[in-house]
């Protein structure tokens, strides 16, 4: 079963230490969140996937990784990863370009490569690292229903050599012009998307949480969805 980052418990109202499960966080909020919205979310979390994760390694252009979540985020995958060389607080400045969609994903940022292919080796991840060379596997022979890692690398160089020699498969998307390359965050759209359809050709689904799992993550988004949800919610929970 694919990796999930979240228990059923919310730890909102910290000087109290209270906890409460998805449910309740639900129920609390219900009257805050329109009822189109409630639906969205709803349809939206049906569709949600961990199965595949999406590294951005040491991209130049902020635009670029804007792109990559924007996709990531559209196509139904929920964990997006960012390795760079900028401490936290700095690259936090470059989030600008991608506010809108990042509080729908779940975002880590890494200092270094091994830390980051540590983790989702941990998680159960085989690790892809796409490449224009010639030993590589079509991303279209390759089995989207198996947790994988992808690692996308930057604008020039491509990926690192660390993340290279530490791939278990390096993959490539089939061209047939004279360009041998595509813009970064063209080539994880085409990516993600052709993994979304072979993953419904496989299971006949695309998202793939268990009902628990998609009733944490809709309390995740009710959270999510207003700054001051979780404020609402710790108000709700003292005066009950």
């Amino acid at each position: 079963r694919p990796w999930f980052p979240y228990k059923d418990e919310f730890h909102l109202d910290k000087p109290e230490k209270q906890s409460s499960s998805s449910k309740v966080v639900i129920a609390s909020l219900a009257e805050f969140v329109e009822k189109q919205m409630k639906e969205r979310f709803e349809r939206v979390v049906r569709s949600r996937s961990y199965s595949a994760c999406f590294v951005a390694e040491a991209l130049d252009n902020a635009g670029n990784i804007a792109a990559i979540f924007r996709s990531a985020e559209a196509f139904g995958f929920q964990s997006v990863h960012v390795i760079t060389s900028l401490t936290v607080k700095g690259y936090k400045g470059v989030r600008r370009a991608h506010r809108g969609t990042e509080r729908w994903l779940d975002v880590e940022v890494w200092n270094c490569a091994k830390d980051c292919i540590q983790a989702l080796r941990s998680r159960g991840y085989r690790i892809a690292v796409t490449s224009t060379g010639h030993d590589t596997v079509s991303i279209c022979e390759m089995d989207w229903t198996i947790p994988t890692a992808v690692i996308f690398g930057n604008e020039h160089e491509g990926a690192s050599d660390y993340s290279t020699s530490e791939a278990d498969i390096l993959c490539g998307i089939p061209m047939f012009g004279m360009v041998d390359s595509l813009n970064v965050s063209v080539a994880a759209g085409i990516l993600m998307r052709h993994a979304v359809c072979d993953r419904i050709a496989r299971n006949g689904i695309h998202g793939d949480l268990e009902p628990e799992q998609q009733e944490i993550l809709m309390a995740e988004f009710f959270l999510r969805y207003k700054r001051n949800s979780a404020d609402i919610f710790s108000d709700l929970a003292k005066k009950r």
